[in-house]
């Protein structure tokens, strides 16, 4: 297959000084994340059963090749090290994948020519205006949680412009709400009190990075209210699927329960102890974050109490064209 042709020639690289954004792991820590972020895609494989929350059968009609779309093409939003494109690259060899994201790609050097990689933060300059109407698929996961809350609205639509007619687009996130073992939603705990059954850590460390003021208007709700309500979209092709994963417990009847609470634990630990430089930025006192932190090393291990955290996915197709 001859090299992808999507790429826009003047979305080259750029100086990690350059990129501002609001990801919680600061720039000069993200290319050593990308063990964590593996370990998250496990997670996700999981939950779906699979790379992605939609049927064999409705992946095959988008990304088998046929006479009138000899070469789909995949976008990844957020692709971090590339294992999502790769994975969907060795589903469909004939497939043109371009994955993106604000750091360099570690895989960019693979030797494919069927997987290429740019650095690009979505919120500077014409967003995706380069990429308007030419995929079948894109793919954006735990993205839209780090976007500005002002933001997320625009860059939502600005996926759904990527779309080729009857292309599917997939969203998929962290949810912000921390829930107890019997599915009663959590305050972020405070600071100095003690052991409050009622009350996260990790619900702390989200409220302090994600911080919502109206619980009614989380990130799920205001992606499906955006494919729903837009013109490019086929309502009847919208689909949501919420995920609940156990922390550093089983789970009682979540399946795969006790390997996803081992998983998670993990990633949530190792994901807020690279967020220290932020907090400092942010005039957190080192003592403080500390005493965060081990309050949420026993949050995670289930030693005081059984919490559950969420991710969801949201997906449907373009409107066809004709």
């Amino acid at each position: 297959m001859p090299a992808v042709s999507l790429l826009p020639g003047d979305l080259g690289r750029q100086s990690l000084e350059s990129v501002k954004d609001d990801y919680f792991v600061p720039l000069d820590r993200r290319e050593s994340d990308y063990e964590r972020l593996e370990l998250q895609h496990q997670i996700w494989k999981i939950l779906m059963k699979g790379p992605c929350p939609v049927s064999d059968t409705e992946l095959d009609e988008l990304l088998r090749p046929q006479e009138s779309n000899p070469s789909p093409a995949v976008l990844d939003i957020g692709c971090g090290s590339g294992i999502w494109c790769f994975e969907i690259v060795k589903m469909y060899p004939d497939s043109e994948i371009v994955g993106m994201d604000i750091t360099p790609c570690s895989l960019t050097e693979s030797g494919s020519d069927k997987v290429r990689f740019i650095q690009n933060n979505l919120l500077d300059g014409p967003g995706l205006q380069k990429f308007h109407g030419k995929f079948d698929v894109v793919h954006c996961r735990t993205v839209l949680i780090h976007v500005g809350s002002d933001q997320q609205v625009w860059v939502i639509q600005e996926i759904l412009r990527c779309l080729r007619p009857g292309g599917l687009v997939i969203l998929s996130d962290w949810d912000e709400t921390v829930l107890d073992q019997h599915g009663t939603r959590l305050l972020p705990a405070k600071d100095g009190e003690e052991f409050n059954a009622r009350t996260s850590w990790l619900a702390r460390l989200w409220n302090e990075f994600f911080p919502r003021e109206d619980f009614q208007n989380l990130l799920r709700h205001k992606i499906h209210d955006v494919l729903q309500n837009s013109p490019l979209i086929d309502p009847n092709t919208l689909r949501t699927a919420l995920y609940d994963i156990p922390v550093g417990w089983e789970g009682e009847n979540i399946e795969n329960g006790k390997i996803l609470g081992d998983m998670i634990r993990h990633d949530i630990m190792a994901a807020f102890r690279k967020v220290q430089p932020k907090l400092q930025e942010r005039g957190v006192p080192d003592n403080v974050f500390q005493t965060w932190i081990e309050g949420l090393d026993a949050e995670t291990s289930a030693t005081n109490q059984k919490v559950i955290t969420r991710f969801h996915s949201t997906w449907a197709r373009a409107v066809r064209s004709g």
